[in-house]
């Protein structure tokens, strides 16, 4: 009687069965989790930014409009302090080091600067065409090869030759006129040979302008391919100088890519 008494009242007398284990982990509240717990790598998302292989060319470095000469050679038409940029800066272990520092030679170009500080290399075209290039094609390679976004008619007649580099701009009829369907993710370096032959040769007759949709990506790749053959340099110094003449060109890194492959193809000499 006393036994289910005690066991009516919640308590535990002398022979009260033993509680199994399965009662006593159950009982035992939940650990609570560690508030610096590492997460697990498949829920964390890493965005690698371009500017930690390529830095900006200068931190300091104006707006120039600048001119390629013989040999590689630059010449700029002076230069302002660059506008400060809305993107935040990563940190640039592998930058290429830009020397800006040594006596360049070439003839002054009656070029206006551009209104937008140089941008870090990426995958996107950093803006609208018209900011881009708000006073006109820019003289990029003297005397004769120029760059520009999508030109009208009226604009791409004023040069003796244009090389589209869009595959989403279809040609126009009224001039001498070189179509490459590149896209953003082409594998260009198979036609460098080809295409930087084409425009060594037009730019020999007049002037020649180069362009894509915004300017700033695969028509830019074409110029930096043409500087690295004919000037005899690598990659990243054929980019710092077309840097200098058209401060918003930002290639796409899988363009840059083909771009390097182009470098190995020259160094070995493949064409």
């Amino acid at each position: 009687m006393m036994h289910t008494q005690i066991q009516e009242m919640g308590l535990r007398g002398p022979f009260s069965p033993v509680p199994r284990e399965s009662e006593v982990h159950s009982a035992r509240p939940s650990p609570r989790p560690r508030p610096n717990a590492r997460p697990p790598l498949g829920g964390q998302r890493r965005t690698v930014s371009a500017a930690s292989i390529y830095t900006r060319a200068s931190a300091a470095r104006g707006n120039f409009s600048g001119s390629v000469g013989s040999a590689g050679s630059i010449g700029s038409a002076g230069s302002s302090p660059a506008r400060p940029s809305t993107d935040t800066p990563s940190p640039a272990p592998l930058a290429l080091v830009l020397d800006t520092s040594a006596q360049r030679q070439g003839e002054t170009l009656g070029v206006h600067p551009l209104r937008s500080a140089h941008t870090p290399l990426r995958s996107a075209p950093a803006q609208s065409a018209p900011d881009n290039y708000p006073n006109g094609p820019l003289l990029v390679v003297p005397p004769n090869i120029y760059l520009y976004h999508a030109p009208s008619t009226a604009e791409a007649q004023r040069f003796s030759a244009v090389v589209n580099c869009a595959e989403e701009i279809p040609p126009l009829d009224t001039i001498t006129y070189t179509h490459l369907p590149w896209t953003h993710e082409s594998h260009i370096a198979g036609d460098l040979r080809t295409a930087t032959e084409r425009l060594h040769d037009a730019a020999a007759r007049g002037p020649v302008l180069v362009h894509c949709a915004c300017g700033v990506s695969r028509s830019a790749c074409l110029v930096v391919a043409y500087i690295m053959r004919y000037a005899h340099c690598p990659f990243a110094e054929a980019y710092a100088q077309l840097c200098r003449a058209a401060p918003a060109v930002s290639p796409n890194l899988g363009l840059v890519g083909e771009l390097l492959q182009w470098q190995r193809m020259l160094e070995s000499d493949q064409l």
